[in-house]
């Protein structure tokens, strides 16, 4: 049996243990390629994979916008890829309520303002009028004016 001192002077043994992440996974160029391949390459390397749209009226419709790696990074297996892909020019939809355009907008970012005016022949609260007209082209950062009713105006009477 060893006494306290003795147990005092056992060595300490270090080990290191070294955990691999895989192989080293080199970014392609991805606004090259298309969607189907993009997944294809994602699978293979075993990735992760999420696509998002937007409008661009500069980038055809299914091509690629941006990434969130750049071609030449290296990533690891499980990395999570987010491929942002062109819906094309935004053309004005017709809507049947100013909530239904706000929803819209804002999903896809598209930037607009509102402006009120009175209007006997609108309801307070209805879309009087867009600044685009259904099946216009919205060009990339235009913001699109809403004018909506505050209904019809009222007169007040001057007591003077």
């Amino acid at each position: 049996m060893r006494s306290f001192e003795q147990e005092q002077q056992v060595k300490m043994i270090k080990i290191v243990i070294s955990i691999s992440k895989g192989p080293e996974i080199k970014i392609p160029n991805l606004k090259g390629m298309s969607m189907t391949d993009i997944t294809e390459w994602v699978i293979k390397n075993k990735l992760k994979l999420e696509f998002k749209d937007k409008y661009d009226d500069s980038i055809e419709e299914n091509a690629v916008i941006s990434a969130n790696y750049k071609e030449g990074d290296v990533v690891s297996e499980g990395t999570e890829i987010v491929v942002t892909v062109s819906r094309g020019k935004l053309v004005m939809p017709k809507f049947s309520s100013y909530n239904e355009f706000k929803e819209w907008a804002e999903k896809y970012e598209v930037r607009y303002e509102e402006q009120r005016e009175f209007n006997s022949d609108v309801k307070a609260g209805e879309v009087i009028k867009y600044s685009y007209n259904v099946g216009d082209t919205i060009k990339n950062n235009d913001s699109i004016v809403v004018t909506v009713s505050n209904g019809k105006s009222a007169t007040v009477p001057n007591r003077s």
